[in-house]
């Protein structure tokens, strides 16, 4: 009888988080479809208890993360007299902590802690945390209810367009539910609101929004850890600043493709689809045409070959609402020995805007022009195997930006020394 009570109430508890969950709806919408693949329940399970280390009934996958390295231009001024050199350290140790209880009911908490230290650079000295925990629930074997709460206070450069990193602050709410009749095929709803917000920056006050998304999908797991997954949704992005909400936008997408295993001959991503952006003022064009995220990685003998290829939307800073950025990227891998890594990689990428910028021209005289901005990033690495897969790399990295408008181009030069246990992969 008292099992019986705690199932019920455990079931209620998932219900509520789940009721909740669709009436805030939304998420980030490219975040749901660019996301990671979708974790069934029952092999969700096996990989918990695949857990090395254990407290009681939790199940722990703790790591740490290190690296230091110099940047010639912490800030990307494209001016020589205004560039500011620095070395920098962070150290991050994230931790996940999972507790299932009799084969239908998992708890997860995830917290990511990282602090960042510039030696002459204060300013940008500081903690980065994320924070999420999420409930999932199996009902009558083949129904998976879950709610999740996500809180992450992180400095980086938001998109192409930042020079400098600043803080970005978000909230999620979601909850989903998912058929799965026999942890192969699974076909449900997902909903989520969260809200984006930006400090230090004044500018960056017109990205503050919230964001609503409802998302329906349809996955189908092959042998191992490959997957196909179609998925189709809509979002909603309502600025919060009021001489900003002419900025409110719609947005419509649908993708399908293949994600594949974490480790074989291939691995990674495949994924293409459409999406329609529909600005709610008309000062604001519409954008409708392909989306994808591709990456992908295989293995031939001592060699590891990639490529990449994107192409999205993201909200501007500058005098237009979004801006298109599409590229592609190549690289390899060579294993010198058993104990050394040889590796280059090169990205390219491109910015288009909708609508024309004030261009502000030599002989000070100013004039219209269609921004288009061009990226690319030189990395040469070598990694020492220490024991296992552990080992320490050393990346230089070349980075430049280059823009039809007077006074947007930007480089820097940056050497990065970090701990790796991805050294076979």
């Amino acid at each position: 009888m008292e099992k019986l009570k705690l199932r019920r109430f455990l079931t209620l508890a998932a219900m509520i988080s789940l009721t909740f969950g669709l009436l805030v709806q939304g998420a980030n919408g490219q975040e749901d479809r660019d996301g990671q693949p979708y974790q069934f329940f029952r092999a969700e399970i096996d990989r918990i208890e695949s857990a090395r280390y254990r407290l009681g009934p939790f199940r722990i996958f703790p790591s740490i993360e290190f690296n230091m390295g110099y940047d010639n231009n912490v800030f990307r001024s494209g001016k020589p007299e205004f560039m500011i050199a620095d070395y920098t350290a962070r150290i991050s140790i994230p931790i996940n902590i999972y507790l299932h209880y009799k084969n239908w009911i998992i708890f997860t908490l995830t917290e990511l802690p990282e602090y960042a230290y510039y030696f002459e650079t204060k300013g940008l000295r500081g903690l980065n945390n994320s924070f999420s925990s999420q409930i999932k629930v199996l009902l009558l074997n083949r129904f998976v209810v879950s709610g999740r709460f996500l809180n992450s206070r992180i400095r980086r450069r938001v998109t192409v367009e930042f020079d400098s990193p600043i803080y970005e602050n978000q909230r999620v709410f979601s909850g989903s539910i998912f058929y799965e009749p026999g942890g192969r095929i699974s076909l449900g709803f997902s909903s989520s609101i969260g809200e984006m917000r930006y400090e230090e920056f004044n500018a960056s006050r017109q990205l503050n929004r919230s964001i609503q998304s409802n998302v329906l999908s349809l996955n189908y797991r092959f042998s191992g850890e490959s997957q196909f997954f179609l998925s189709g949704g809509y979002s909603q992005f309502s600025f919060k600043e009021f001489v900003f909400q002419s900025r409110d936008t719609d947005s419509y997408w649908i993708n399908s493709g293949i994600t594949f295993p974490l480790f074989g001959k291939v691995r990674g991503i495949l994924s293409f689809g459409y999406s329609k952006v529909m600005p709610k003022d008309e000062l604001w064009p519409d954008f409708s045409g392909m989306v994808a995220n591709t990456s992908l990685e295989w293995s031939i003998n001592r060699f590891r070959f990639r490529i990449r290829y994107f192409r999205n939307t993201s909200f501007s800073l500058a005098s237009n609402l979004y801006f298109v950025n599409e590229g592609f990227g190549s690289g390899v891998s060579f294993f010198l020995t058993q104990s050394i890594r040889l590796g280059y990689d090169f990205n390219y990428n491109k910015t288009r805007y909708p609508l024309p910028a004030l261009d502000n021209l030599a002989d000070g005289m100013n004039a219209e022009n269609f921004r288009l901005d061009n990226y690319r990033l030189h990395s040469v690495r070598i990694i020492f195997r220490l024991i296992g897969d552990t080992g320490i790399g050393i990346d230089v990295n070349y980075w430049e930006r280059n823009s039809n408008l007077i006074g947007l181009g930007r480089n820097n030069t940056s050497v990065l020394i970090y701990l790796t246990t991805s050294f076979a992969l």
